[in-house]
Protein backbone atom coordinates (compact mmCIF):
# COMPACT_ATOMS: atom_id res chain seq x y z
CA UNK A 1 0.00 0.00 0.00
CA UNK A 2 2.59 1.26 0.07
CA UNK A 3 2.57 -0.74 2.61
CA UNK A 4 4.52 1.17 -0.21
CA UNK A 5 8.24 0.34 1.21
CA UNK A 6 11.56 1.32 0.43
CA UNK A 7 11.00 3.58 -2.85
CA UNK A 8 13.32 6.88 -1.69
CA UNK A 9 17.09 7.37 -2.82
CA UNK A 10 19.66 5.24 -1.16
CA UNK A 11 23.38 5.30 -0.68
CA UNK A 12 25.44 5.76 -3.61
CA UNK A 13 23.05 6.47 -5.84
CA UNK A 14 21.51 9.48 -3.77
CA UNK A 15 23.91 11.71 -5.29
CA UNK A 16 22.49 11.21 -8.93
CA UNK A 17 19.15 10.55 -8.05
CA UNK A 18 18.27 13.85 -5.99
CA UNK A 19 19.86 15.54 -8.79
CA UNK A 20 17.63 14.17 -11.31
CA UNK A 21 14.06 14.39 -9.55
CA UNK A 22 12.40 17.75 -10.23
CA UNK A 23 10.21 17.68 -6.68
CA UNK A 24 13.17 18.45 -4.42
CA UNK A 25 16.19 19.33 -6.86
CA UNK A 26 14.58 22.37 -9.80
CA UNK A 27 14.13 25.75 -9.34
CA UNK A 28 11.59 25.94 -11.22
CA UNK A 29 8.53 22.65 -11.07
CA UNK A 30 7.21 21.10 -13.81
CA UNK A 31 4.22 21.99 -14.82
CA UNK A 32 2.92 18.24 -13.54
CA UNK A 33 4.66 15.75 -12.34
CA UNK A 34 3.98 13.64 -9.50
CA UNK A 35 6.40 10.82 -6.80
CA UNK A 36 3.83 9.41 -4.69
CA UNK A 37 0.94 8.11 -5.07
CA UNK A 38 -1.46 5.87 -3.08
CA UNK A 39 -5.09 4.47 -2.81
CA UNK A 40 -7.52 5.00 0.34
CA UNK A 41 -8.30 1.71 1.82
CA UNK A 42 -11.98 2.58 2.56
CA UNK A 43 -12.82 4.90 0.25
CA UNK A 44 -12.61 5.26 -3.31
CA UNK A 45 -10.03 7.64 -3.42
CA UNK A 46 -6.23 8.17 -4.63
CA UNK A 47 -4.13 10.80 -3.27
CA UNK A 48 -1.22 12.05 -5.19
CA UNK A 49 1.86 14.55 -4.20
CA UNK A 50 3.69 16.34 -6.61
CA UNK A 51 3.36 19.13 -8.77
CA UNK A 52 0.15 20.21 -10.79
CA UNK A 53 0.26 23.35 -13.27
CA UNK A 54 3.45 24.39 -11.22
CA UNK A 55 2.08 24.30 -7.41
CA UNK A 56 3.58 21.57 -5.13
CA UNK A 57 0.92 19.75 -3.15
CA UNK A 58 -1.51 17.13 -2.29
CA UNK A 59 -4.47 16.29 -4.22
CA UNK A 60 -6.92 13.78 -3.82
CA UNK A 61 -9.10 12.54 -6.90
CA UNK A 62 -12.39 10.43 -6.97
CA UNK A 63 -12.37 7.30 -8.69
CA UNK A 64 -13.63 9.03 -11.61
CA UNK A 65 -10.76 11.27 -11.56
CA UNK A 66 -12.65 14.34 -10.43
CA UNK A 67 -10.79 16.24 -7.83
CA UNK A 68 -11.82 16.52 -4.07
CA UNK A 69 -9.37 18.20 -2.14
CA UNK A 70 -6.26 19.94 -2.65
CA UNK A 71 -3.78 20.81 0.18
CA UNK A 72 -0.92 22.92 -0.87
CA UNK A 73 2.36 22.55 -0.02
CA UNK A 74 5.61 24.23 0.43
CA UNK A 75 7.89 21.51 -0.11
CA UNK A 76 7.71 18.62 -1.90
CA UNK A 77 6.65 15.07 -0.09
CA UNK A 78 9.43 12.38 -0.22
CA UNK A 79 6.82 9.72 1.30
CA UNK A 80 2.89 9.46 1.55
CA UNK A 81 0.65 7.01 3.37
CA UNK A 82 -3.18 6.52 4.37
CA UNK A 83 -3.54 4.79 7.33
CA UNK A 84 -5.16 1.50 7.25
CA UNK A 85 -8.51 2.46 9.07
CA UNK A 86 -8.42 4.93 6.02
CA UNK A 87 -8.91 7.91 8.20
CA UNK A 88 -5.58 9.67 7.86
CA UNK A 89 -3.30 11.02 5.65
CA UNK A 90 0.63 10.95 6.67
CA UNK A 91 3.24 12.85 4.69
CA UNK A 92 7.03 13.12 5.25
CA UNK A 93 7.89 16.63 3.79
CA UNK A 94 11.08 16.93 2.63
CA UNK A 95 11.43 20.53 4.45
CA UNK A 96 14.29 21.22 6.70
CA UNK A 97 14.03 20.44 9.39
CA UNK A 98 12.11 17.39 7.94
CA UNK A 99 8.34 17.10 8.80
CA UNK A 100 5.86 14.15 9.60
CA UNK A 101 1.95 15.82 9.33
CA UNK A 102 -0.97 14.07 9.84
CA UNK A 103 -4.32 15.32 7.88
CA UNK A 104 -8.01 13.84 8.64
CA UNK A 105 -8.97 11.54 5.06
CA UNK A 106 -12.55 13.44 5.01
CA UNK A 107 -11.50 17.29 5.55
CA UNK A 108 -7.47 17.12 4.97
CA UNK A 109 -7.47 19.50 8.18
CA UNK A 110 -4.45 19.08 9.65
CA UNK A 111 -3.87 16.99 12.90
CA UNK A 112 -0.64 16.80 14.12
CA UNK A 113 3.29 17.73 13.05
CA UNK A 114 5.99 15.62 13.71
CA UNK A 115 9.60 17.66 13.64
CA UNK A 116 12.30 14.36 12.48
CA UNK A 117 15.59 14.25 13.99
CA UNK A 118 17.83 15.26 11.23
CA UNK A 119 20.87 13.07 9.82
CA UNK A 120 18.15 11.13 7.75
CA UNK A 121 19.74 8.71 5.19
CA UNK A 122 19.04 5.50 3.50
CA UNK A 123 14.98 5.26 2.68
CA UNK A 124 12.96 8.24 3.92
CA UNK A 125 9.62 6.60 3.83
CA UNK A 126 7.21 6.34 6.84
CA UNK A 127 4.66 3.33 7.02
CA UNK A 128 1.54 3.40 9.57
CA UNK A 129 1.12 0.21 11.43
CA UNK A 130 -1.62 -1.70 11.21
CA UNK A 131 -4.11 -0.43 14.26
CA UNK A 132 -3.84 3.00 12.46
CA UNK A 133 -2.02 4.84 15.77
CA UNK A 134 1.74 4.61 15.42
CA UNK A 135 3.99 5.61 12.14
CA UNK A 136 7.29 4.58 11.80
CA UNK A 137 9.96 6.93 10.23
CA UNK A 138 13.26 6.08 8.88
CA UNK A 139 16.52 8.39 9.80
CA UNK A 140 19.44 6.41 10.20
CA UNK A 141 17.32 4.28 12.32
CA UNK A 142 13.99 3.66 13.17
CA UNK A 143 11.58 6.08 15.17
CA UNK A 144 8.24 5.36 16.11
CA UNK A 145 5.86 7.86 16.78
CA UNK A 146 2.05 7.88 18.30
CA UNK A 147 0.36 10.44 16.15
CA UNK A 148 -2.42 10.77 19.08
CA UNK A 149 0.40 12.48 21.19
CA UNK A 150 2.92 13.07 19.18
CA UNK A 151 5.19 10.84 21.70
CA UNK A 152 7.97 8.58 20.45
CA UNK A 153 7.25 4.84 20.47
CA UNK A 154 9.93 3.23 20.16
CA UNK A 155 13.34 3.84 18.81
CA UNK A 156 14.69 0.48 16.56
CA UNK A 157 19.14 1.37 16.83
CA UNK A 158 20.91 -0.16 14.36
CA UNK A 159 24.83 -1.27 14.08
CA UNK A 160 26.54 2.10 13.28
CA UNK A 161 27.55 2.98 10.28
CA UNK A 162 24.21 1.34 8.06
CA UNK A 163 21.75 2.71 7.30
CA UNK A 164 18.14 1.65 6.36
CA UNK A 165 17.09 0.84 3.21
CA UNK A 166 13.92 -0.56 3.49
CA UNK A 167 11.63 -1.27 6.54
CA UNK A 168 7.59 -2.81 6.68
CA UNK A 169 5.62 -3.86 9.96
CA UNK A 170 4.15 -7.27 10.08
CA UNK A 171 0.16 -7.33 9.92
CA UNK A 172 0.18 -8.01 13.70
CA UNK A 173 2.12 -4.85 14.36
CA UNK A 174 4.57 -6.52 17.06
CA UNK A 175 6.86 -7.14 14.34
CA UNK A 176 8.58 -4.32 11.92
CA UNK A 177 11.42 -5.38 9.05
CA UNK A 178 14.03 -3.70 8.32
CA UNK A 179 17.08 -4.24 5.95
CA UNK A 180 20.23 -2.09 5.95
CA UNK A 181 23.19 -1.67 3.26
CA UNK A 182 25.48 -4.56 5.00
CA UNK A 183 22.72 -6.10 3.48
CA UNK A 184 21.36 -7.58 6.53
CA UNK A 185 17.55 -8.24 7.49
CA UNK A 186 16.24 -7.80 10.98
CA UNK A 187 12.85 -8.80 12.70
CA UNK A 188 12.13 -6.39 15.08
CA UNK A 189 10.23 -7.13 18.61
CA UNK A 190 8.77 -3.24 18.32
CA UNK A 191 7.32 -3.16 22.19
CA UNK A 192 10.73 -4.55 22.85
CA UNK A 193 12.92 -2.88 20.88
CA UNK A 194 15.23 -6.16 20.36
CA UNK A 195 16.35 -7.75 17.58
CA UNK A 196 14.41 -11.36 16.94
CA UNK A 197 16.55 -12.27 13.95
CA UNK A 198 19.14 -10.92 11.58
CA UNK A 199 20.07 -12.47 8.49
CA UNK A 200 22.70 -12.30 6.09
CA UNK A 201 20.04 -11.62 2.37
CA UNK A 202 22.67 -10.73 0.17
CA UNK A 203 26.69 -11.96 0.60
CA UNK A 204 28.50 -9.28 1.55
CA UNK A 205 31.51 -7.92 -0.05
CA UNK A 206 33.39 -5.79 -2.21
CA UNK A 207 32.53 -7.53 -5.65
CA UNK A 208 29.01 -7.91 -4.75
CA UNK A 209 27.26 -4.40 -5.16
CA UNK A 210 23.38 -5.59 -4.93
CA UNK A 211 21.82 -4.46 -2.39
CA UNK A 212 17.75 -4.77 -0.91
CA UNK A 213 16.41 -1.54 -2.12
CA UNK A 214 12.37 -2.08 -1.45
CA UNK A 215 10.48 -4.21 0.67
CA UNK A 216 6.74 -5.32 1.25
CA UNK A 217 5.00 -7.87 3.40
CA UNK A 218 2.18 -10.68 2.47
CA UNK A 219 -1.07 -9.83 3.80
CA UNK A 220 -1.21 -13.17 5.92
CA UNK A 221 2.32 -12.16 7.31
CA UNK A 222 4.01 -14.95 5.91
CA UNK A 223 6.15 -13.76 3.71
CA UNK A 224 9.01 -10.59 2.56
CA UNK A 225 9.16 -9.55 -0.75
CA UNK A 226 12.54 -7.93 -1.25
CA UNK A 227 13.42 -5.83 -4.56
CA UNK A 228 17.29 -5.76 -5.31
CA UNK A 229 19.48 -3.79 -7.70
CA UNK A 230 20.09 -6.69 -10.04
CA UNK A 231 16.57 -7.20 -11.19
CA UNK A 232 15.38 -9.55 -8.75
CA UNK A 233 12.55 -10.18 -6.10
CA UNK A 234 13.24 -12.03 -3.14
CA UNK A 235 10.75 -14.02 -1.28
CA UNK A 236 11.75 -14.63 2.67
CA UNK A 237 10.08 -16.85 5.16
CA UNK A 238 8.77 -13.90 7.16
CA UNK A 239 9.18 -16.33 11.09
CA UNK A 240 12.82 -17.35 9.80
CA UNK A 241 14.75 -15.25 7.81
CA UNK A 242 15.27 -17.64 4.97
CA UNK A 243 14.99 -17.54 1.49
CA UNK A 244 12.20 -19.54 -0.45
CA UNK A 245 12.53 -18.11 -3.31
CA UNK A 246 13.55 -15.14 -6.31
CA UNK A 247 11.55 -13.90 -9.06
CA UNK A 248 13.81 -12.43 -11.80
CA UNK A 249 11.83 -9.11 -12.82
CA UNK A 250 14.77 -7.47 -15.38
CA UNK A 251 17.32 -9.69 -17.08
CA UNK A 252 19.63 -6.51 -17.76
CA UNK A 253 21.61 -7.20 -14.43
CA UNK A 254 24.09 -4.11 -14.27
CA UNK A 255 21.73 -1.61 -15.90
CA UNK A 256 20.17 1.10 -13.25
CA UNK A 257 17.23 0.02 -15.19
CA UNK A 258 16.69 -2.71 -13.71
CA UNK A 259 16.53 -1.46 -10.23
CA UNK A 260 13.62 -2.80 -8.21
CA UNK A 261 12.80 0.43 -6.52
CA UNK A 262 9.24 0.17 -6.48
CA UNK A 263 6.70 -2.76 -4.57
CA UNK A 264 3.40 -3.44 -3.75
CA UNK A 265 2.00 -6.00 -2.52
CA UNK A 266 -1.82 -6.28 -2.90
CA UNK A 267 -4.21 -6.60 0.28
CA UNK A 268 -5.96 -9.64 -1.03
CA UNK A 269 -2.54 -11.06 -1.41
CA UNK A 270 -1.85 -12.73 -5.32
CA UNK A 271 -0.70 -9.79 -6.67
CA UNK A 272 2.58 -7.86 -6.50
CA UNK A 273 3.11 -4.79 -8.33
CA UNK A 274 7.37 -4.14 -9.14
CA UNK A 275 8.75 -1.20 -11.08
CA UNK A 276 12.08 0.36 -12.03
CA UNK A 277 12.03 3.92 -12.63
CA UNK A 278 12.42 3.54 -16.28
CA UNK A 279 9.72 0.49 -16.45
CA UNK A 280 8.28 -1.07 -17.40
CA UNK A 281 6.05 -1.63 -14.50
CA UNK A 282 4.41 -5.42 -13.84
CA UNK A 283 2.08 -7.12 -12.29
CA UNK A 284 2.76 -10.65 -11.21
CA UNK A 285 0.86 -13.67 -9.72
CA UNK A 286 2.32 -14.18 -6.66
CA UNK A 287 0.50 -17.60 -6.08
CA UNK A 288 2.03 -19.23 -9.53
CA UNK A 289 4.72 -17.13 -10.55
CA UNK A 290 3.08 -15.91 -13.83
CA UNK A 291 3.58 -12.19 -15.25
CA UNK A 292 -0.02 -10.89 -15.44
CA UNK A 293 0.70 -7.50 -17.32
CA UNK A 294 3.54 -5.49 -18.17
CA UNK A 295 3.43 -1.76 -18.96
CA UNK A 296 6.40 -0.09 -20.23
CA UNK A 297 7.23 3.45 -19.23
CA UNK A 298 5.28 5.76 -21.90
CA UNK A 299 5.56 9.34 -20.51
CA UNK A 300 8.73 11.09 -20.53
CA UNK A 301 9.68 10.51 -16.70
CA UNK A 302 10.70 8.65 -14.16
CA UNK A 303 8.08 6.22 -13.01
CA UNK A 304 8.28 7.15 -9.45
CA UNK A 305 5.71 5.34 -7.60
CA UNK A 306 3.06 2.44 -8.38
CA UNK A 307 0.11 1.72 -6.37
CA UNK A 308 -2.07 -1.35 -6.66
CA UNK A 309 -5.58 -0.70 -5.26
CA UNK A 310 -6.96 -2.22 -2.52
CA UNK A 311 -8.81 -5.27 -4.28
CA UNK A 312 -6.58 -5.45 -7.19
CA UNK A 313 -8.48 -3.95 -9.57
CA UNK A 314 -6.18 -1.26 -10.93
CA UNK A 315 -2.73 -0.27 -10.79
CA UNK A 316 -1.71 4.13 -10.42
CA UNK A 317 1.27 4.89 -12.34
CA UNK A 318 2.98 8.38 -10.68
CA UNK A 319 5.47 9.61 -13.53
CA UNK A 320 7.89 12.85 -12.14
CA UNK A 321 8.41 14.12 -15.78
CA UNK A 322 11.64 14.83 -14.97
CA UNK A 323 13.68 15.99 -18.04
CA UNK A 324 16.24 13.56 -17.04
CA UNK A 325 14.98 9.92 -17.96
CA UNK A 326 16.02 8.48 -21.18
CA UNK A 327 14.70 9.37 -24.06
CA UNK A 328 11.10 7.20 -24.86
CA UNK A 329 11.05 5.60 -28.38
CA UNK A 330 7.82 5.64 -30.45
CA UNK A 331 6.85 2.01 -29.41
CA UNK A 332 7.33 2.69 -25.63
CA UNK A 333 5.14 6.15 -25.88
CA UNK A 334 2.51 4.03 -27.64
CA UNK A 335 2.76 0.46 -26.35
CA UNK A 336 -0.90 0.99 -23.91
CA UNK A 337 -3.58 3.48 -23.71
CA UNK A 338 -4.33 3.82 -19.84
CA UNK A 339 -7.49 3.56 -18.58
CA UNK A 340 -7.52 6.43 -16.56
CA UNK A 341 -5.42 9.52 -16.32
CA UNK A 342 -5.04 11.80 -12.71
CA UNK A 343 -3.14 14.78 -12.51
CA UNK A 344 -3.31 16.36 -15.79
CA UNK A 345 -1.97 13.24 -17.01
CA UNK A 346 1.12 12.76 -14.08
CA UNK A 347 -0.95 9.53 -13.50
CA UNK A 348 -2.00 6.46 -15.57
CA UNK A 349 -4.68 4.31 -13.86
CA UNK A 350 -4.64 0.88 -15.38
CA UNK A 351 -6.10 -2.63 -15.42
CA UNK A 352 -3.89 -5.00 -14.82
CA UNK A 353 -6.34 -8.20 -15.11
CA UNK A 354 -9.48 -7.59 -16.85
CA UNK A 355 -11.14 -11.14 -16.34
CA UNK A 356 -13.66 -12.63 -14.93
CA UNK A 357 -11.57 -14.19 -12.89
CA UNK A 358 -10.40 -11.37 -11.14
CA UNK A 359 -14.05 -9.70 -11.46
CA UNK A 360 -14.53 -12.86 -9.32
CA UNK A 361 -11.65 -12.83 -6.64
CA UNK A 362 -12.30 -8.81 -5.92
CA UNK A 363 -16.20 -9.70 -5.27
CA UNK A 364 -15.32 -12.70 -2.69
CA UNK A 365 -12.18 -10.66 -0.85
CA UNK A 366 -15.01 -7.71 -0.06
CA UNK A 367 -17.49 -10.65 0.76
CA UNK A 368 -20.41 -8.80 -1.63
CA UNK A 369 -23.97 -10.00 -1.41
CA UNK A 370 -24.14 -13.42 -3.25
CA UNK A 371 -25.93 -12.49 -6.02
CA UNK A 372 -23.03 -10.09 -6.96
CA UNK A 373 -20.44 -12.69 -6.33
CA UNK A 374 -22.79 -15.20 -8.76
CA UNK A 375 -23.45 -12.17 -11.25
CA UNK A 376 -19.21 -11.45 -11.16
CA UNK A 377 -18.42 -15.28 -11.65
CA UNK A 378 -20.71 -15.29 -14.90
CA UNK A 379 -20.69 -11.92 -16.70
CA UNK A 380 -18.78 -12.40 -19.71
CA UNK A 381 -20.73 -10.54 -22.36
CA UNK A 382 -21.36 -6.84 -22.62
CA UNK A 383 -24.73 -6.94 -21.66
CA UNK A 384 -24.32 -8.88 -18.54
CA UNK A 385 -21.07 -6.64 -17.43
CA UNK A 386 -23.33 -3.89 -17.94
CA UNK A 387 -25.86 -5.39 -15.69
CA UNK A 388 -23.42 -5.75 -13.55
CA UNK A 389 -22.02 -2.32 -13.37
CA UNK A 390 -26.01 -1.52 -12.38
CA UNK A 391 -26.64 -4.19 -9.69
CA UNK A 392 -22.66 -2.63 -7.94
CA UNK A 393 -23.82 0.73 -8.24
CA UNK A 394 -27.49 0.14 -6.06
CA UNK A 395 -25.16 -1.40 -3.40
CA UNK A 396 -25.00 1.32 -0.41
CA UNK A 397 -21.59 1.44 1.10
CA UNK A 398 -23.24 -0.24 4.24
CA UNK A 399 -22.97 -3.51 2.16
CA UNK A 400 -20.22 -2.97 -0.17
CA UNK A 401 -16.96 -1.06 0.42
CA UNK A 402 -16.66 1.82 -1.70
CA UNK A 403 -13.11 1.01 -2.43
CA UNK A 404 -14.27 -2.65 -3.79
CA UNK A 405 -17.16 -1.14 -5.79
CA UNK A 406 -14.57 1.13 -7.37
CA UNK A 407 -12.50 -1.88 -8.41
CA UNK A 408 -15.08 -4.16 -9.72
CA UNK A 409 -16.88 -1.25 -11.64
CA UNK A 410 -13.47 -0.56 -12.79
CA UNK A 411 -12.56 -4.40 -13.94
CA UNK A 412 -16.09 -4.86 -15.97
CA UNK A 413 -16.00 -1.32 -17.44
CA UNK A 414 -12.14 -2.61 -18.43
CA UNK A 415 -13.24 -6.48 -19.86
CA UNK A 416 -15.87 -4.29 -22.21
CA UNK A 417 -13.44 -2.33 -23.75
CA UNK A 418 -11.59 -5.72 -24.92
Amino acid sequence: MFQRYGRKFQWIFIVCLVTISPVFAQDTPPSNGVNEAAWNPTYPWLAVAGVIEGEYGIYVFDSDGNLIHQLPLSAGVSSMEWSPDGDRLAARLASIPEMLSIWDAQTLENLNVIELPSGATGTHDIHWSPNSRDLASSQINIDIWNVENVAQEAFLLHPPGYAVTAFAWHPNGEILYTVTDDKILRSWDVAQASVIYESQILEQNVQNSNSIVSMDVSPDGTQLALGDSRGHVHFIDSMQGTELSTLTVYTNPVDLASIVWLLDWQDEGTLLAVSSFEGPSMVWDVTTGQLVSTFPRTLPGFIKDIALSPYGGRLAIANDNSPYAPELSETEANSFTAWQSFANGAVQIVVPDPSPERLQAIAESCNAPLPVEQAAASADTAAELVAFETAVEALPAEIIPPACAADLLAVAEAMQGQ
